[in-house]
């Protein structure tokens, strides 16, 4: 199994919370790296993403160093949909921004 196929079957249980980025993306365009914080940290409390069971291969997001709190799990996802370039990112006046990819 290639790496690819890895990430992705370790996201498939993801599937609908990288729906949601991908509408938030192409109905804004784009997003900062602060937009993003200010988006998930607000919205943290209200809902987060949904909790399941890992099944097989799913990753468990989040884990790192701020590991739990709905902002890494968001991002986590969010960096792993960018390495499966689903998600481009540039950076514009020092700030990381993100892009669907078409």
């Amino acid at each position: 199994m290639s790496s690819t196929e890895e990430l992705r079957a370790g996201l498939a249980g993801y599937a609908h919370e990288q729906a949601v980025f991908r509408r938030l993306l192409k109905k804004r365009g784009s997003f900062t790296e602060t937009e993003f914080d200010r988006w998930v940290i607000g919205r943290e409390m209200r809902r987060p993403l949904r909790r399941h069971p890992v099944l097989g291969s799913d990753f468990v997001l989040g884990m790192g160093r701020n590991g739990g709190s709905e902002w890494a799990r968001q991002l986590d996802l969010l960096q792993y949909m960018v390495a499966l370039g689903d998600v481009d990112t540039a950076t514009v006046d020092g700030k990381v921004v993100y892009r669907v990819v078409d």
